[in-house]
């Protein structure tokens, strides 16, 4: 299981998104669970900026958006 913990996350652009979709695939593709825990919400920010859900999360999870 693969799980990344983001609360300490304090500025997050396109490329962050890029790459913890492409580590989700990655893990997907070898049948490995991947998680992001604590999504603080510069973390949903800049999810919701790029159009995609965080891995692992559901858009009811993402408060302050």
């Amino acid at each position: 299981m693969i799980e990344i913990d983001c609360a300490g996350v304090e500025q997050a652009d396109i490329t962050f998104v890029q790459t913890l979709l492409a580590a989700s695939r990655s893990c997907a593709a070898r049948n490995l669970p991947f998680t992001l825990t604590s999504i603080s919400d510069v973390v949903a920010s800049a999810f919701h900026r790029a159009g995609v859900t965080p891995p692992g999360t559901m858009p009811s999870e993402l408060s302050g958006i």
